[in-house]
């Protein structure tokens, strides 16, 4: 006959079947190696005797009839309360059961096992913890049991508890007017079938501190770990009666902690320091990593550090289709406007993000044009649908998670299982596929020059707008092809880099890996930066006053007599033509080169004028590629020399690829940008036509129309009526700009953000990302949302804080002292970019454009990938 007792490191008390949802729950953290308390399980089988007496007693659950619907005490389909009396009835039998010989035994030894002190007794229903009903606080738990009697008599305590008002309520709650036993599993546990009950004994925790770790936001499902801390043990806490201290910690390790304690009192320090805080959420993201899912833990705190009561999934997150925004912030960093919206991005879903998982899974049945969604006029990506892949690749549904907040860690443990082998063989093919493609490479990207160059000089103008559909269509296609082989290149790119930091780190550790990729930016991102350098050496031939008035222009109208000076000299008029000849070659660039609905240096020349102007008097030249190449080359020197023959061959093969492939990813980045900047031109000309027949008042606003919308309106622009909608989507665009929507939200109870941003969180001092750029500087933070509207001159006395950098940010970039950005990676823009400039850079930073003030002291570490805030310090 099987034990009565199992001991929570036991196999088979894993089941939830033999110890309940809170003892099987346990049982597995404790096999998992977590810090639980020490004890048993009194198994659902010791019990099913007693449980079945009293339940024909009370009837706590509504009776069936022969087809399965419930009845009441007098038929019908609503369940009438069962009398109290009967519940009584039943919880007296429970507290006078005599307890089997055999039970009895085998419950005192396994607390003698336990040793001295006293033991918590808690319930384990078949059917809690589960992410359709927790069943938190329903039954009974008791505290401080000391002596084999007053341990039994817990026992059937918890046993009464079944039979409780309290208990019935809730059940009905969960599944009110359930009508058939598909309803009824929402619980986990048919309502008609009898209660299942284990109960699970624990040696107490001797608690200093208590409380909840959530490893998710439970309102928002954003990936910030949540804790709420109490003195004392945790009861109250749960019970709501009293206020915790409340810490957050985001995926990026940025802290905030608040108390509702008075400061004036002693006592009302931090119940946490912040290592602890750090440790413990470390612990409560293990733990959802292993469960595959958000959870809610119960934890205390005693002399020997922290102890895991509970864990459970996050009830307010089961069973939502959450949206985050982390998949796609480096590619869409801002607002999408819809034309933006329904052409490139929707392409890129089609073309490339679906046929790629559909590769991997061979699962026809999830529709991936769904995977990324317009919300608050930002794009998101479907994580629920993102976690169903992973799950059917047999890892983690959070696996991209897990991935994710450990960028900056040398590995991620990998769970590997049987039925991964298929998906592990298809992922091999297309990473074969993908790392094969070398030499397709430049064949495509010479392809791709060839098939734009007949858009470069093509009169828009001319084109009546049905051809200029077509044109637009066409221009999608050729980006959506470019879209694919950037990511192709930057995967190739990813991998390599990661293999050529471990050998350098192996080899030589105190090397910098990113000094061996300095200078080969200068062929991509940081061509227009160069050839805006020469401009600037031409520009020192001119007049200082002249050249501090372009420098200083805010758009006040000098710039007209600005251009008539330089025309009355010959160096001026020398420099106007090498200035037309730059913007014929980079004036397609723009703040932001994946939105064609950004207007571009051609459009807006006075911020480059101004750029070459403060270059040009501050002679700032900064590092000559032969001084970048010369470092480089002496720190290639010294990883080769601690490297052998054949390791070494590795190296330089490796490192050669690497430097391939960032100069492939610049190239094609480059390309794209044009792409978006020629869809311009071809959207304007038809917004241009539109304004000709009055459908709309500005040929801007072509770009608040999805595309389904803009043929409607050049096919029938009097029954479109485009410029009704125009005018609404610009309102809600303007609202949607106020407010800073979460990074995570679900799509079953959108509750609308904050209209305006919240102020950064009290007492923060310090932000964590990923070093992008090695080294340490300090200076006033400067807030730049957009460089093409932000007119302040810029020192190495500043720290440039932004959203996310496209090549189209070089020139501001290249004055600054430090980097803050809230996107990229150690290979993205900002990075790379930085690391050309010999500037720090920390990238990957959330929320850093709000989190730090405008004239506020920083630090920026790019070494180990902090930025330190200095409170004390006003704004200037």
């Amino acid at each position: 006959m099987p034990s009565p007792v199992l001991s929570l490191g036991s196999r088979k008390a894993a089941q939830a079947s033999v110890a309940g949802g809170k003892g099987a729950g346990l049982a597995r953290l404790t096999r998992a190696g977590f810090p639980v308390p020490p004890g048993f399980v009194v198994t659902t089988a010791a019990f099913r005797e007693p449980l079945a007496l009293a339940a024909k007693m009370a009837h706590p659950f509504p009776p069936r009839d022969a087809g399965g619907a419930m009845t009441g005490e007098g038929g019908g389909s609503d369940a009438s309360p069962v009398p109290s009396g009967d519940l009584d009835r039943a919880r007296r039998f429970s507290l006078d059961w005599p307890v089997p010989d055999g039970l009895r035994r085998a419950v005192i030894r396994a607390r003698r096992r336990l040793g001295p002190g006293p033991v918590a007794v808690r319930s384990s229903l078949v059917g809690e913890d589960s992410g359709a009903a927790s069943f938190a606080g329903q039954l009974e738990t008791v505290l401080d049991v000391e002596g084999d009697d007053a341990l039994l008599d817990a026992v059937k305590q918890v046993l009464a508890s079944a039979f409780s008002e309290r208990l019935r309520a809730y059940v009905k709650k969960k599944a009110p007017g359930a009508t058939g036993p598909d309803r009824d599993r929402g619980l986990g546990v048919p309502l008609s079938a009898p209660l299942s009950l284990a109960v699970v004994v624990q040696a107490m925790v001797r608690a200093e501190v208590s409380g909840v770790a959530f490893s998710a936001d439970p309102l928002t499902g954003q990936n910030d770990v949540v804790i709420e801390a109490v003195r004392g043990l945790g009861e109250d806490l749960v019970r709501g009666r009293v206020s915790p201290d409340r810490y957050r910690l985001d995926s990026r390790g940025a802290l905030a902690a608040s108390s509702p304690a008075d400061p004036a009192d002693p006592a009302a320090s931090p119940l946490l320091a912040e290592a602890e805080v750090r440790a413990l959420a470390a612990t409560v993201r293990d733990i959802a990593a292993r469960a595959g899912s958000p959870q809610d833990v119960e934890w205390s705190r005693d002399a020997g550090g922290f102890r895991i009561l509970q864990a459970r999934p996050i009830a307010s997150l089961a069973g939502l289709r959450l949206y985050s925004r982390k998949l796609v912030s480096d590619m869409a960093p801002g607002l999408v406007r819809p034309l933006v919206w329904s052409t490139k991005y929707r392409s890129m879903v089609k073309n490339v993000l679906a046929p790629t998982f559909k590769a991997l899974l061979k699962a026809p049945d999830l529709d991936y044009t769904r995977l990324i969604v317009r919300y608050y006029s930002r794009v998101y990506t479907d994580m629920t649908l993102v976690g169903e892949s992973f799950a059917r690749l047999g890892f983690p549904v959070n696996y991209f998670d897990m991935i994710h907040r450990e960028e900056k860690a040398e590995r991620v443990k990998l769970p590997f299982r049987l039925r991964m082998l298929p998906a592990f063989a298809r992922l091999g093919r297309l990473a074969l596929r993908i790392f094969r493609m070398a030499r397709k490479v430049e064949p495509f990207i010479e392809s791709h020059d060839r098939k734009i160059d007949a858009y470069r000089r093509k009169d828009w103008r001319s084109e009546r707008p049905e051809a200029l559909l077509t044109d637009l269509d066409r221009l999608n296609t050729l980006h959506a092809d470019a879209q694919w082989s950037i990511i192709a290149v930057a995967m190739n790119m990813a991998v390599r880099s990661r293999f050529l930091r471990r050998m350098i780190r192996r080899s030589v550790p105190d090397a910098d890996p990113g000094d061996l990729i300095k200078g080969y930016g200068r062929s991509g991102g940081l061509a227009p930066f160069e050839a805006m350098r020469e401009l600037a050496a031409a520009a020192r031939a001119l007049d200082r006053d002249l050249l501090e008035r372009i420098a200083s222009d805010d758009g006040d109208g000098t710039a007209v007599a600005t251009a008539g000076r330089l025309a009355a000299t010959e160096p001026g008029l020398r420099l106007l033509g090498e200035f037309d000849a730059f913007m014929a070659r980079y004036g397609f660039l723009s703040a932001n080169g994946s939105d064609f609905s950004e207007t571009p240096w051609i459009e807006n020349p006075r911020a480059i004028w101004r750029t070459v102007a403060r270059m040009a008097l501050r002679h700032e030249e900064g590092p000559s590629p032969d001084e970048t190449e010369a470092h480089r080359e002496e720190v290639l020197a010294r990883v080769r020399a601690g490297l052998g023959p054949p390791r070494r061959l590795a190296f330089d093969r490796l490192h050669r690829s690497t430097v391939r492939f960032i100069g492939w990813r610049e190239r094609i980045s480059l390309l794209m940008t044009e792409d978006s900047y020629l869809m311009r031109c071809c959207a304007l000309a038809i917004g241009r036509a539109l304004v000709e027949r009055g459908a709309l008042e500005r040929e801007e606003d072509v770009f608040f129309l999805y595309a389904d919308e803009l043929r409607e309106a050049v096919a029938a622009p009097a029954t479109a009526a485009p410029a009704a909608r125009v005018a609404a989507r610009k309102a809600e665009m303007a609202a949607d700009a106020a407010i800073d929507p979460p990074e995570t939200i679900s799509a079953d109870g959108w509750s609308a953000p904050p209209r305006t941003a919240p102020p950064p969180e009290p007492g923060l001092r310090e932000l964590h990302g990923v070093g992008g750029s090695a080294g340490v500087a300090r200076g006033r933070a400067r807030i730049v949302r957009d460089p093409a509207l932000d007119g302040r001159h810029l020192t190495r006395e500043d720290v440039l804080v932004v959203p996310f950098t496209d090549i189209g940010w070089t020139p501001l970039l290249a004055e600054a002292g430090a980097i803050v950005a809230e996107t990229g990676g150690q290979l993205s823009h900002s990075s790379i970019i930085a690391r050309e400039f010999g500037i720090p850079a920390v990238v990957s930073v959330r929320d850093a454009t709000r989190l730090i003030r405008d004239g506020q002291a920083v630090t920026v570490d790019g070494t180990s990938g902090r930025v330190v805030l200095h409170p004390g310090e006003e704004p200037v």
